[in-house]
């Protein structure tokens, strides 16, 4: 798996400013109340065809901005499967946020103290999550991708049955994915410019190393 591929192959397309201003502004639509779902839905099945180009070997993936209705339907399903997969993350990240008014007294101290012990509770369990349902979740989109009607997309055990098959590249997937998640997260924090460096390459960066990987399982099946 090439990471600086990931990074680099949007410019590699000759049309890819057009390209990428349909992703940049459906990025920024997608913190609009109620219609960033329908942006988000978008921008997934934009991606879920940005990995059919990858997994198709084509030597400029970047999907142009037509099937939309067909990007709608496929993105918005895998819209429901993340929220789906991450709500025991949520559910968590709600006791965090809880704990503090639940059992930490009316102290600023003892607030402080219900807080740190919540963190410390609660996060090695939010990371052993999800370091499982990461790649558990991105073979179950793979399988949605090449089987006919993706209906397997919420068999967890049947897709959690593939992680340790492909394990090598489970593991560099995840290295790869936390270190762009690492650099997006840097880039967020850069008003304007890094806003907008984040909008490009959050979706075709995770939707290239997503493809990369789908081909790393096929090669693995064939050998």
């Amino acid at each position: 798996m090439d990471f600086g591929l990931a990074l680099s192959f949007v410019f590699q397309d000759q049309r890819w400013t057009e390209k990428a201003v349909g992703i940049v502004l459906l990025t920024f639509a997608g913190i609009v109340p109620l219609f960033g779902l329908v942006a988000w839905a978008i921008l997934f099945g934009y991606m879920i065809a940005l990995v059919r180009n990858v997994m198709r070997r084509e030597p400029y993936p970047l999907p142009a901005w037509t099937d939309l209705d067909r990007k709608f339907s496929e993105g918005g399903r895998i819209l429901v499967a993340v929220l789906v997969y991450n709500l025991p993350l949520l559910f968590l990240g709600i006791c965090v946020f809880s704990a503090p008014g639940l059992i930490g007294g009316n102290t600023p101290e003892s607030v402080a103290t219900a807080t740190l012990i919540a963190l410390c509770c609660s996060v090695p369990l939010m990371l052993i999550y999800s370091a499982l349902a990461w790649p558990t979740l991105a073979i179950a989109v793979i399988d949605f991708i090449v089987t006919p009607g993706g209906k397997r997309l919420y068999d967890f055990g049947a897709m959690w049955a593939k992680v340790p098959e492909n394990f090598p590249s489970v593991g560099q997937w995840i290295l790869m994915v936390t270190l762009l998640n690492g650099i997006l997260g840097i880039l967020v924090a850069i008003p304007c410019i890094g806003w907008l460096l984040a909008a490009l390459f959050a979706i075709p960066t995770h939707g290239h190393l997503l493809g990369q990987f789908a081909l790393a399982m096929e090669r693995r099946r064939s050998a």
